[in-house]
C-alpha cells in the first residue's frame, strides 16, 4: 500500500491509496508508468500555447522535451509553468527542421483553429493558418 500525507486528501485507486494532490498525483503516475514500461516517452509539443496539452500528457507520464509557440506574449507563462521543456519560439514555417530534436516518441500540439471557425470566417485552406496541420 502506497501512502501519502498531504492535506488535499486521499483517494483509492487499483489497490493504491494516493492522495489528491497535483505533485502526488504526478509521482504516482510516473511510477506506474515506469513500473510498466521503464521508459518516459519523449514528445515534442508544436502550437503550445501556454502548455496545457503538455501538463496533461507530463502528468501522464510522457516527457515533452521540446515545445514550439509563435505568440511571444504565451512564452513566459510556457517557460514558467515547463522549466525543464526547451521552447523553440517563433513561426513553425521557418524554423529549420534541425532545431527540433531528433529523438521523439511522438508529436503533440493544437494547431489553430480560426480559419475553421466562424470567427475565422471560415476560410479553411484559404487562410495561412488552415495549413498548419
Amino acid at each position: 500500500m502506497v501512502e501519502f500525507t498531504c492535506k488535499a486528501g486521499e483517494f483509492e485507486t487499483a489497490g493504491f491509496r494516493v492522495c489528491g494532490c497535483v505533485t502526488h498525483q504526478r509521482k504516482f503516475l510516473k511510477r506506474v508508468f515506469h513500473s510498466i514500461y521503464n521508459y518516459n516517452m519523449k514528445i515534442l509539443s508544436l502550437f503550445s500555447g501556454c502548455g496545457g496539452l503538455d501538463l496533461g500528457f507530463e502528468r501522464a507520464g510522457y516527457e515533452i522535451v521540446a515545445a514550439n509557440e509563435f505568440d511571444r506574449t504565451i512564452l513566459p507563462t510556457y517557460s514558467a509553468n515547463h522549466r525543464d521543456t526547451e521552447l523553440i519560439a517563433g513561426d513553425i514555417r521557418s524554423i529549420a527542421s534541425a532545431k527540433f530534436p531528433d529523438s521523439i516518441d511522438g508529436i503533440i500540439g493544437g494547431p489553430p483553429c480560426q480559419s475553421w471557425s466562424e470567427a475565422g470566417a471560415l476560410r479553411g485552406i484559404d487562410d495561412d493558418r488552415g495549413r498548419l496541420f
